[in-house]
């Protein structure tokens, strides 16, 4: 019966997304539904968008074994991205012409950087979206003990038919349904489980002091360490293409500013709802905790325990509805990058400028979603772990595009050469420190040295060049 009705949501939310094709017209129907979308589906656009397989199963398992700290990067850096979206950056992305994100460095620091932003912005999606195949497999796995292998597959090409025909119209007017899905399945988990365990005064009660912890010790490594996980997220996920298309697809810069706000604030109290699952849990049968070798199998595991056909397929519908909606951003939003900016000049640079129609644009758009959905799908065969994986995606943005992207969005004049620099400074002093194993957090190192190398290659040149250099560029 479960898995009936399992099968029966997927297969309406790919039904659904082929309805919806029928109503795309044109690429900005494809990739911005159109720019009419108002406050609510914009509101439970944002949440959904990230509210992926990472918070229920990923964070949940770190969450079991380090507390609150576990959850520095998300929720609390996330929900913090989501606020400044809205409070400070939406206004700036809504006025932006360009399809792709990346179009906004090549138009302010030349088409070298704009070629890096594409690379950069592409790979940070790769890791985040392998995690919702694995995810997706695990669910599998717990439902029909299918080999986790094939559940990736199958979540690939799942995933993949959802994008191609809806667009990020069908994906945001699904988000909504999605979203009640999610908030209804939690609690329908976490009430009867909290309740068993006496309550969450109960559950506080019986739970070590430190386990609360959000403040860090006051030593230099671990407010490092702190720093470094509140910002790889929170600002290392800002010049992203998925938030960048939420923004273009309201109906108003009013509505995606307190859309993004109402959403960061929704974020982080649903997100806090798995952890006093595993908090009651651990409380009220610690036993079934303890038989687990794999802490991402803990939720699915207590579910399909505890909860009787109805409770399970909430549950099951909250993850698979949190699984869809970031998986399918993930490919959209780094396959409209390629296709912008690396397939498209190549079309016009061979001479084939008459192709490239509106109709090319959104074939372009759909073949590079083929190839970001094989290449994350190898990530996810290499690595396994959910957490690990979506937290992580953030970090190549973080040290190689957020300084650049800041400058453009708030200096009154930047430097190309000062932006390159900036990229490969912070992303070589990154994969140094985790080569060699340094003892300090190589987020962020790669983050100050990227901040570093900008000011003083911009203090140089402009010291060498007299003001109003053509190396300098006036916003």
């Amino acid at each position: 019966m479960l898995i009936t009705l399992v099968a029966l949501y997927i297969l309406f939310n790919i039904g659904f997304s082929f309805y919806i094709s029928q109503k795309n017209k044109n690429t900005l129907d494809y990739v911005f539904a159109g720019s009419k979308l108002p406050f609510w589906i914009s509101s439970f656009a944002f949440f959904a968008t990230w509210f992926g397989s990472e918070m229920i199963i990923g964070s949940a398992s770190e969450f079991m074994n380090r507390g609150f700290m576990a959850l520095i990067k998300d929720p609390f850096g996330a929900s913090i991205c989501i606020f400044l979206i809205g409070a400070v950056f939406s206004k700036h992305f809504y006025k932006m012409p360009y399809l792709s994100f990346a179009s906004f460095f090549k138009s302010k620091y030349g088409s070298k950087v704009g070629f890096y932003a594409s690379f950069c912005i592409i790979m940070g999606y790769v890791g985040w979206l392998a995690a919702q195949y694995i995810a997706f497999a695990v669910i599998l796995k717990t439902l029909v003990n299918l080999p986790l292998e094939i559940g990736m597959i199958i979540g690939a090409i799942i995933f993949l038919l959802y994008v191609w025909w809806g667009g990020l119209l069908a994906i945001s007017i699904l988000d909504m349904s999605q979203t009640i899905i999610i908030i209804v399945g939690l609690l329908a988990v976490a009430v009867p489980i909290i309740s068993a365990a006496g309550g969450l005064g109960n559950i506080i009660q019986q739970t070590p002091p430190e386990f609360f912890n959000v403040v860090p010790d006051m030593d230099f490594m671990s407010i490092a360490t702190f720093i470094s996980a509140l910002i790889t997220v929170g600002i290392g996920s800002l010049p992203q293409q998925d938030l960048y298309q939420r923004v273009k697809a309201c109906k108003s810069a009013a509505v995606a500013k307190y859309s993004g706000i109402f959403s960061a604030f929704l974020y982080i109290a649903i997100s806090l709802i798995p952890a006093f699952i595993i908090l009651g849990i651990k409380v009220s049968q610690p036993e079934l905790i303890s038989e687990l070798t794999d802490g991402q199998m803990v939720l699915p595991k207590i579910v399909m325990h505890n909860g009787n056909v109805l409770v399970q397929f909430l549950f099951f519908g909250a993850i698979l509805s949190a699984i869809m909606s970031t998986a399918s951003v993930c490919i959209l939003a780094p396959a409209t990058v390629f296709a912008e900016n690396f397939v498209r000049p190549a079309l016009i640079f061979m001479g084939h400028r008459k192709k490239v129609r509106d109709i090319d644009r959104t074939i372009s758009i759909k073949q590079a979603a083929i190839a970001i959905t094989i290449i994350s799908l190898i990530v996810a065969f290499i690595n396994g772990n959910i957490y690990h994986l979506a937290t992580e995606a953030a970090t190549i943005t973080l040290v190689t595009l957020v300084v650049p992207f800041l400058f453009a969005i708030f200096a009154k004049k930047i430097n190309s050469t000062a932006a390159q620099v900036a990229i490969f400074s912070g992303l070589s002093i990154w994969l140094g420190f985790m080569i060699f194993k340094v003892q300090f957090p190589c987020q962020l190192a790669g983050f100050l040295v990227s901040l570093f190398a900008y000011l003083i290659t911009d203090g140089i040149i402009y010291s060498f060049f007299s003001k109003g250099s053509h190396r300098r560029h006036r916003l």
